[in-house]
């Protein structure tokens, strides 16, 4: 008679067939499910925290529902007393900054003075 071989350590496959004792993680065949979703062998253990989570996270979404849902409100307008005087304030300011000056790109340009007296950049 010839006795069958089980390894001690093997894959998650090999522990659910029988054919390892344990994965290199330690779980061993009764620690082990299949995921009926994605057919993959997963721990039981993995599979408890996934369905919780699953069930905390759709219980936080009901919630968030219920806190932004929105109510109409009236709008109230404020009355205008001195909104132009205001625009005109604001605007005489920004009149009084000045530009800052322009960067030329490039070399900068050469003055000469020319024997009639004329000034040309080059």
């Amino acid at each position: 008679m010839e006795e069958s071989k089980i390894k001690r350590t093997g894959t998650r496959q090999e522990v659910f067939e029988g054919l390892a004792l344990k994965t290199t993680g330690g779980l061993s065949q009764t620690d082990l499910q299949v995921n009926p979703k994605t057919g993959k062998i997963t721990s039981k253990k993995e599979m408890f925290r996934g369905q919780l989570l699953s069930r905390s996270m759709r219980a936080l979404q009901d919630e968030e529902e219920d806190l932004f849902e929105i109510e109409e409100v009236p709008v109230v307008v404020p009355e205008r007393v001195e909104a132009e005087s205001d625009c005109r304030k604001l605007a005489e300011r920004v009149e009084a900054v000045p530009e800052p000056p322009k960067r030329s790109r490039g070399r900068p340009k050469k003055k000469v003075v020319l024997e009639a007296g004329a000034v040309v950049e080059c």
